[in-house]
């Protein structure tokens, strides 16, 4: 695949001025199976939201919608509720506004306006964000993933080899769930996954992004950073991991690394 500039051995799209989440459509034609939910950095710390379409997930084409014109970072996530008939986007509502809000759409090119859903209350301690929510249907119920972004009490950094972990927030996710599809409530409001130890890779931030289920359990994969949000580091270190849930989150077994940048 020809992509100029290349910066990735694997690298499947040629912009890097931004982030993406991509969803699989089985309900679209095969020309639009995949759709890529691109967040860019435009002038003056503007973000600009564009969605690209693919096939194959290598040869993609851009669409002219937004799913929202005021532009926001991601912390989002794309669903087909069998409820509403409709997908619905979970998303921010502007830059660097910290809660959770949603759209739907039945054809990705016209969009309902942006609708708040879920945000941190006064139950939360301070300073504390909703930094965004990975959503998917089970049984009756939209489960919602909510990754909680929290500064801990006390001495908040910490050196790992030569790895610093700054005392700027870290992430994990905690659960929540929906009746209607769009509008969700807090459970226990304690971590779904825990972040785990310091000399863990997801020490720092746990991004819960994707759920599969395979021989009756289910598996949630995370997009993980060992250092605290805020405290990259051109080497810092990274992992993808999967976490197996049984029949409840008190069945958890290890954190096996799949994937370590």
């Amino acid at each position: 695949m020809d992509i100029p500039n290349r910066a990735l051995f694997n690298q499947i799209f040629e912009k890097t001025n931004g982030e993406a989440w991509v969803y699989e459509d089985r309900r679209a034609e095969k020309a639009e199976r995949y759709k890529m939910f691109f967040c860019g950095y435009g002038a003056n710390c503007r973000m600009i939201d564009e969605i690209y379409v693919s096939p194959d997930l290598f040869h993609w084409t851009k669409l002219d919608s937004t799913w929202n014109k005021q532009g926001a970072e991601p912390g989002i996530c794309c669903l087909y509720s069998d409820k509403l008939k409709k997908y619905v986007i979970t998303c921010r509502p502007h830059w660097g506004d910290r809660r959770v809000c949603y759209v739907t759409t039945e054809d990705f090119r016209t969009f309902s306006p942006v609708t708040h859903c879920l945000q941190m209350d006064s139950m939360d301690e301070a300073t504390t964000d909703a930094y965004g929510l990975y959503a998917f249907e089970y049984d009756r119920y939209t489960i919602g993933l909510l990754w909680k972004y929290f500064r801990p009490n006390g001495i908040r950094s910490i050196t790992v080899g030569n790895q610093l972990i700054n005392a700027l927030g870290r992430m994990y996710p905690e659960l929540t769930y929906s009746f209607n599809g769009t509008n969700y409530m807090r459970s226990l409001r304690t971590p779904f996954i825990d972040n785990g130890s310091p000399e863990d890779p997801f020490y720092g931030c746990l991004f819960t992004s994707s759920m599969i289920k395979k021989d009756g359990k289910i598996y949630m994969i995370s997009a993980t950073l060992q250092c605290e949000h805020g405290g990259f580091r051109d080497k810092g270190s990274g992992a993808y991991r999967k976490a197996p849930w049984l029949s409840s989150p008190q069945q958890a077994a290890d954190l096996p690394c799949l994937w370590q940048l």
